[in-house]
């Protein structure tokens, strides 16, 4: 839902997935594209092993393996799925962790009946995860939907056809489970070559896309020039790999509604991460505009989620199948359609807390610089010469600032040891002589103008006192800094 605050990273060399808005997916050592999306070393395979050199030619498929309405709603089950497990993922706190592997175990179950059962599992095990703060309330939903869609899928291969298709339908599974696992790394691959395009993102911003956690990241965060860019991929990226990614399921589909349908989605999607990929639109856009188009894209990526669910869904209906097989598939998009729903509120109720937590931390800090300019004031206040009327305790051993004098005597007699002063606590002359020049070496230091407000050398100034005390705090860095060793 909004905009703020961060982060899915792959480490081919130990198989970690962490789910994060699919975001920066396999971002350490993506794999090179290949046309076959051969996995690297130590990664699951998901592609089937070359022939040997000697081994006799394939038979032909049976005609059990043919795509048909059976294997149309297996691609309708699995892609829900999909589009489930994901988004629970995604929620999971610092990234869901085994996200390749539970997919490719789909693949890995020898037993078309145990699949529906693999489903369910995989859904609690997510939900078995620790979750965000803000979504504790996703668990009722995801396990009825995942409880459906084994309700689905088992009623499928119990069915005359299905019993009929279940090579069919193993091979669609298994193909489905392939195509997505290679879209997720060739997307991965593509937003690595890209990520040196974007501009550097200062380290003390909030890098999460999601809620900013500081006030910075909710007063400028992605709307300043320095992080607008890296939001916008951050987008495009969500975009690319749930919902063209699941879209995309079905140009192979034996449904014409179901290619169709989804391929205007994923038509639609692809322009709008072209959109936020084009530097040139988003520089010449105002401020303004560049903050609501950017506030109005976690609701049209829900849009285009929600017409990808609506358009599976539909697809599903038309579909020639057993009834008790639809009601079971509309059941589940009805429960992942309520978790969207639960999210959207969740999110909403977040970017709420964000913003409250941002406005008390920027209050705080307000008081609290508040509090240390008045410290400020009272520790460094004004000192006058002695020599100007009203002033002559200043002269004396027994004056007020007697101590504060001696103390920038001692200080000038440090910062000039050729033209030291009597350091006895007296605000005379060679005092007024001492601030005048302490004001003139600071002012050319820092190029603050910290000379006039001394009257030409009558007041030591709170400016200049605090000047003298950070100047000496900090002499020896800049002598490493100034002078060649």
């Amino acid at each position: 839902m909004d905009i703020y605050t961060t982060k899915i990273i792959y480490k081919m060399k130990d198989r970690v997935v962490k789910f994060t808005d699919f975001n920066k997916l396999f971002e350490e050592n993506p794999p090179a594209p290949a046309a076959a999306a051969t996995p690297a070393p130590g990664a699951p395979a998901i592609t089937p092993a070359p022939a040997a050199a000697d081994a006799k030619p394939a038979a032909t498929a049976p005609a059990d393996t043919k795509p048909n309405k059976a294997t149309q709603t297996s691609d309708a089950i699995i892609v829900t799925f999909f589009q489930l497990f994901t988004t629970l993922a995604n929620k999971v706190e610092g990234g869901y962790k085994d996200g390749i592997d539970d997919l490719q175990s789909i693949n890995n179950e020898k037993d078309i009946a145990n699949i529906g059962t693999k489903l369910v599992d995989l859904i609690n095990k997510v939900l078995g995860a620790k979750m965000k703060p803000e979504y504790q309330d996703l668990s009722a939903d995801g396990k009825s939907a995942a409880d459906n869609l084994k309700k689905a899928y088992d009623t499928l291969i119990g069915t005359e056809e299905g019993k009929k298709s279940e090579d069919a339908i193993k091979a669609a599974v298994n193909a489905q489970v392939t195509t997505f696992i290679k879209q997720l790394v060739a997307n991965a691959t593509a937003a690595k070559q890209e990520a040196p395009k974007t501009e550097a993102k200062p380290t003390a911003q909030n890098s999460s896309l999601k809620y900013g956690d500081n006030s910075a990241a909710l007063n400028e965060g992605i709307f300043s020039k320095q992080t607008w860019e890296d939001e916008r991929m951050n987008y495009a990226n969500q975009i690319q790999n749930s919902v063209i990614a699941s879209a995309d399921q079905f140009k192979n589909s034996t449904s014409d509604f179901l290619k169709l349908e989804t391929q205007k989605i994923s038509t639609d999607a692809a322009k709008e991460v072209e959109k936020l990929k084009n530097t040139k639109t988003w520089e010449d856009m105002k401020r303004r505009e560049r903050k609501d188009e950017l506030e109005a894209y976690p609701a049209k990526i829900e849009d285009l989620k929600n017409r990808l669910l609506t358009a599976v869904s539909s697809g599903t209906k038309k579909l020639e199948i057993d009834q008790n097989v639809r009601n079971a598939m509309e059941d589940a998009n009805k429960n992942i359609q309520a978790l969207n729903d639960k999210i959207k509120a969740d999110d909403a109720k977040a970017q709420e807390a964000a913003m409250k937590k941002a406005a008390d931390e920027k209050a705080k800090a307000d008081k609290d610089k508040a509090d240390k300019d008045a410290k400020d004031q009272t520790d460094f206040k004004e000192i006058v010469s002695g020599n100007v009327k009203g002033n002559e305790q200043n002269l004396k051993k027994s004056g007020e600032n007697y101590q504060a004098i001696k103390d920038f005597q001692t200080q000038y007699n440090d910062m000039f040891p050729s033209a030291a002063i009597k350091a006895d606590g007296g605000y005379g002359q060679a005092t007024e002589k001492a601030v005048k020049e302490t004001a003139i070496m600071l002012t050319r230091l820092t190029g603050v103008d910290l000379i006039k407000a001394t009257e030409d050398g009558k007041k030591l100034t709170p400016e200049l006192r605090k000047a003298i005390a950070n100047f000496k705090a900090n002499k020896d860095k800049l002598k490493d800094l100034i002078v060649a060793k």
